[in-house]
């Protein structure tokens, strides 16, 4: 198992939940249901992009409108995890297995982290689709069922020995979404971070 990039991966997670106490998203329990809802949103509108010839990002103009939302799914996953206690990087590791000799550290460990990562996916089947539009349906399929065990009070997963179905499916969406990417996902991932750093009180949003 991948010990550096569980550190590296749950560091950044941590920051990001960080920023969404910090802008006033947990002042009060966050609904489950609302969460999910909101990470679905953030896949259709990746599929916006998709149809709209991927412009670049209104917030982050050196990224596509497909980067950042992808990076927005990621980054209301690593918040969701954080609030629940969740070992989403843990539950990578268990679902595409890489050893620590397979990341070379530079001066960004976490764009080093992910960028193993997009590599490991290629040796496991995680059933992509064979378009975009397969593979956006495949990602509401996994919100979806993560929902579904939300309701049923979160059990273990059939799948990932040790972990929850929750875990399990936040673990597989991320992990979809490097499949095949150029090194693109990991960068907007940050650069989204310091944005989001930047908004008004819970972004000037209701939720």
């Amino acid at each position: 198992m991948s010990q550096l990039f569980i550190t590296v991966f749950t560091e950044v997670q941590a920051a990001a939940h960080k920023n969404s106490r910090d802008k006033g998203f947990w002042e009060t329990e966050r609904n489950m249901g609302e969460s999910i809802a909101l990470v679905h949103s953030e896949i259709s509108e990746m599929w916006d992009g998709f149809t709209e010839y991927n412009p670049p990002s209104t917030k982050i103009p050196e990224f596509s409108q497909v980067e950042e939302e992808a990076a927005d799914v990621v980054i209301r996953l690593f918040d969701m995890a954080g609030g629940a206690e969740w070992r989403l990087a843990e539950a990578i590791v268990a679902m595409v297995p890489f050893k620590d000799n397979a990341i070379k550290l530079h001066d960004v460990p976490f764009l080093d982290v992910c960028a193993a990562l997009i590599d490991a996916t290629s040796a496991v089947e995680l059933d992509t689709g064979d378009s975009d539009a397969e593979r956006v349906v495949r990602l509401h399929a996994e919100m979806s069922r993560m929902l579904e065990a939300v309701r049923h009070k979160n059990p273990p997963s059939e799948k990932l020995t040790g972990f929850s179905q929750c875990e399990e499916h936040a673990a597989r969406v991320v992990a979809m979404l490097f499949v095949d990417d150029d090194g693109g996902l990991a960068k907007a991932i940050l650069a989204k971070m310091a944005y989001n750093a930047t908004r008004p009180h819970k972004h000037g949003k209701t939720f």
